[in-house]
């Protein structure tokens, strides 16, 4: 069976509950993230660390399966595609969805390129995450919808990654958006928060919102809502390396650090992937974990929602690199209303929400109040 190659971009998307749209002309600002971290990390040394974030693509590779997979490390990834659309300066629409549920902020999406029916689908799977996470802080999204490289379909992700923060858990990696929500405030201001593209020229998109989606064809709005989840935070930072066998986490970058994500999760008998008594890292210990072991989020939120059983994330004991950890298992919740984070999509297969076990997991990490503490404890 024909699958989608989903190539994920992990980061921080916030949502809110929306009703009013608003259409205006605007301009795209000219972004050089170099720059930008530059001048982030002189003007708040004193109170976070900017970098740049993990980066997803969207492929199809002939008859395989539809696989999501995302980048790890960021000097793996490339953004041509979201140099281009942020410094064309070509005129977009900006779409203002406010909230008028129980959170408080705005997502604001700058459109380049898209027909209404793709537009229309890219803004059901945003309104559909927005209607039910809260945060104080204005959400900034960058789509374009443009001709890309052939079998690529899209991309998607936070534009950076932070730390230390006041507000938020220290010696911890979030993607921007969870990140001003817990701080409060915009942490790089004047910048997207989320940038998208995704191919105008791939022939078997199905742009409909309401599931019916035929036998040949993939789900424009389920791609959209699956890449944002990544964006919202659901990701980590695990990986594993299948020559040495050992597994690590932190991107790459010194001290190496875990997300937010990666406070949650635990092996099967209960033992924190970050408690580097147990796990060094890197260490092939972590290392054998990861590809031998059942791992597991289990936040407080997660764990009421499964009724003890936490959400099992999706780790074959052949490490799949950017599928492994930073999805739900694909067995255990294909088929269910939960299967959106499942790392395959087939051809005619739709959802319409993320499913309850992942609001439970973005409980937890914050996005609709406090950090939960995970269950077991975790990095401080």
């Amino acid at each position: 069976m024909k699958k989608l190659l989903i190539l994920c971009l992990m980061l921080p998307l916030l949502l809110f509950s929306c009703s009013d749209q608003q259409l205006q002309p605007t301009q795209t600002d000219d972004v050089s993230l170099d720059a930008v971290l530059s001048k982030a990390n002189k003007k708040n040394a004193s109170q976070f660390t900017v970098e740049p974030a993990p980066l997803g693509l969207v492929t199809v590779d002939g008859n395989n399966p539809a696989e999501c997979i995302m980048s790890v490390l960021p000097n793996e990834v490339g953004s041509d595609e979201f140099d281009i659309a942020v410094q064309s300066g070509k005129p977009g629409v900006k779409v203002t969805t406010r909230n008028q549920g129980n959170g408080t902020a705005n997502i604001i999406v700058v459109y380049l390129g898209f027909t209404p029916a793709a537009q229309a689908a890219f803004q059901s799977a945003v309104d559909t995450w927005a209607s039910t996470l809260d945060s104080e802080v204005d959400i900034f999204v960058l789509a374009q919808f443009a001709p890309l490289a052939p079998g690529v379909l899209g991309s998607a992700g936070s534009t950076f990654i932070v730390r230390d923060s006041p507000g938020l858990r220290r010696n911890t990696w979030y993607g921007n958006a969870l990140g001003d929500k817990l701080a409060g405030q915009d942490l790089v201001p004047g910048q997207f928060d989320i940038v998208a593209s995704f191919s105008s020229v791939f022939p078997n998109w199905y742009y409909g919102t309401d599931g019916n989606t035929p036998a040949g064809d993939f789900d424009f709005r389920t791609v959209v809502l699956h890449e944002l989840g990544h964006g919202l935070n659901f990701f980590g930072g695990m990986t594993y390396n299948s020559t040495s066998g050992v597994g690590s986490y932190g991107f790459g970058i010194q001290p190496a650090l875990p997300t937010i994500y990666d406070q949650f999760t635990d092996t099967r008998p209960g033992r924190q992937l970050v408690k580097t008594n147990k796990f060094p890292n890197p260490s092939v210990i972590l290392g054998d974990a990861l590809v031998g072991d059942q791992i597991q989020f289990s936040g407080s939120s997660t764990k009421s929602t499964t009724r003890g059983e936490r959400a099992i994330l999706y780790t074959p004991a052949t490490w799949r690199p950017g599928s492994s950890y930073s999805h739900l298992d694909e067995s255990i919740y294909t088929g269910t209303v939960d299967g959106l984070m499942t790392p395959f999509l087939a051809p005619g297969e739709s959802f319409q929400s993320p499913g309850p076990i992942v609001y439970a997991m973005f409980d937890d990490m914050g996005w609709n109040g406090k950090i939960k503490k995970p269950f077991k404890g975790g990095v401080q």
